[in-house]
């Protein structure tokens, strides 16, 4: 266990070098005092602006988009920006099957033979639509992203045209064209490959059993709507009804799930029982000998393990399985997801890379009023 958290540890501390390897720039540069370099500010804001909106072209309109520029240095004629972009996105596509995601699901559905198969993916897409056409289609979604961008200055002007820019991950950067959504050839086979894969388990699914359950709510009683209203309400805040800890990503997360109807139980055993500031509340789960939220939600039968996106709907966890870290995902559209989170605060922040992470989604989706598997 020493040995994975140095890992880790180390893993980090290359994440942080690489934000100033982009610019080829030391971590020594001093923080700009030049007015002038100042001014560009809005120019290198205008810039990162219409780079997030040519990546979302094909799929959303961008009404209103803003910047801030969190840190700006400058040494041998090079500035190194992070800029957070925040941004208001509406959906082009008019219904949910004009989304290339959900069309794949209907096209590989038609070729399902087996009528229990069938029946199943056909309910599967049903509740899939009625997320969407309801909550996505027409509805102004927010995003928050983070980027780095390095330009080079010739006569005191930015040269774009040589910029280097990253997307910033939680824990990594990555290359812009991660950004983009993906084309919608991918998202149409990812969508034939899914509903096969669902629907080969719909045996599995048909039956729920009532969790292994010490804890008194049952999967039925989470709201996932309600959970995302907290994750939103208190994602850049704090309620004062709860402690804050340095590390508080669990926390924020066990709040959300209580937020949206299950209840705290305590047992008097703080190591596995699921209480404000109990261990299990304020853990992840992801050391394998530290049971925590992730563990306890399986256990209950509230949440089920995926490692599927495009299945972690709003009120799903997100979990990076390469640290120990979780949030609450508020926004999946099958197009682009967003999630909440504390510790570094994260308020519908862009989600992009699907590598190192799971997912936990509740047994039960409230909205559509079915089970989930």
């Amino acid at each position: 266990m020493k040995r994975l958290k140095n890992i880790v540890v180390f893993t980090i501390i290359l994440s942080l070098v690489g934000l100033y390897s982009v610019c080829g720039m030391e971590d020594t540069n001093i923080i700009v005092d030049d007015l002038e370099i100042y001014r560009l500010n809005d120019t290198i804001i205008n810039y990162i602006s219409e780079q997030v909106k040519e990546s979302y072209s094909e799929y959303y309109n961008i009404p209103q988009i803003s910047g801030k520029i969190n840190n700006l240095t400058f040494k041998d004629n090079m500035i190194r920006a992070e800029i957070n972009i925040s941004f208001t996105k509406v959906l082009l596509a008019k219904s949910a099957s004009e989304l290339p995601y959900i069309q794949g699901l209907e096209k590989q559905a038609g070729e399902i033979t087996n009528n229990v198969e069938k029946e199943y993916a056909e309910k599967y897409i049903k509740s899939r639509k009625k997320d969407i056409n309801e909550n996505y289609i027409g509805v102004k979604q927010n995003e928050n992203a983070n980027f780095i961008i390095c330009i080079p200055l010739i006569d005191k002007s930015c040269n774009f045209s040589d910029s280097k820019m990253q997307f910033m991950g939680e824990f990594e950067t990555l290359d812009m064209k991660e950004f983009s959504p993906s084309s919608r050839s991918q998202l149409t086979s990812n969508g034939e490959k899914d509903i096969i894969q669902l629907a080969k388990m719909s045996k599995q699914k048909a039956l729920y059993s009532k969790a292994r359950s010490t804890n008194p709510s049952s999967a039925d009683d989470y709201d996932r709507i309600e959970a995302r209203k907290y994750a939103r309400k208190y994602a850049k805040n704090y309620n004062s009804s709860y402690s804050k800890y340095s590390s508080d990503c669990a926390n924020f997360v066990s709040q959300c799930i209580h937020a949206g109807g299950i209840q705290q139980y305590n047992n008097n055993d703080s190591e596995n029982d699921w209480y404000k500031d109990s261990m299990v509340w304020i853990r992840t789960g992801y050391y394998s000998d530290k049971y925590g939220i992730t563990d306890y939600m399986v256990d209950q039968g509230f949440f089920f393990e995926d490692t599927n996106k495009y299945n972690a709907f709003a009120g799903s966890i997100i979990s990076w399985t390469t640290f120990s870290h979780v949030g609450l995902v508020d926004q999946n559209d099958t197009v682009t997801m967003t999630y909440c989170a504390h510790t570094n605060d994260r308020l519908s922040q862009s989600f992009k890379n699907m590598s190192n992470v799971k997912f936990y989604i509740p047994e039960w989706d409230s909205y559509s009023g079915e089970w989930t598997r």
